[in-house]
């Protein structure tokens, strides 16, 4: 009967860390100065597949990731973990954040990133969402 408690007692704990899950929220990210995009001068409503020029096209526009030491600006979480961005003058422009995620033990990991703007989530230089 001892034994039989001692290996349920095991057994619990074991169980136990297999499903402790923490949930890490980001504290601050670095930014990169804003990058102003400009619209191009639509002569025609449409290009030459016949398809309208969207706001999601200007995602698509060339860019080079600058290394993560230019990216200069820290911004804060608030209480809600939210990252707030300064409006620029433009009225469309590209805003690169930076952040480094370490684990200290290998396993299975989410990352949820939100916003009401359209965008588009890179991770190590290959875009993996839209």
């Amino acid at each position: 009967m001892y034994n039989r408690l001692k290996l349920l007692m095991a057994l619990l704990i074991c169980a136990t860390g297999l499903f402790a899950q923490s949930k890490v929220t980001l504290e601050s990210v670095k930014a990169f100065e804003p990058i102003g995009l400009q619209k191009p001068i639509l002569l025609d409503s449409v290009n030459l597949k016949n398809e309208k020029f969207s706001d999601k096209d200007l995602l698509s526009s060339s860019l080079s990731i600058p290394k993560h030491d230019r990216f200069t600006k820290t911004l804060k979480a608030d209480t809600a973990g939210f990252f707030h961005i300064d409006k620029t003058d433009s009225e469309y422009s590209l805003h690169l954040l930076s952040f480094y995620l370490g684990g200290d033990n290998y396993g299975k990991a989410k990352l949820t990133v939100t916003s009401p703007n359209i965008l588009e989530v890179y991770i190590n230089g290959e875009k993996k969402a839209t």
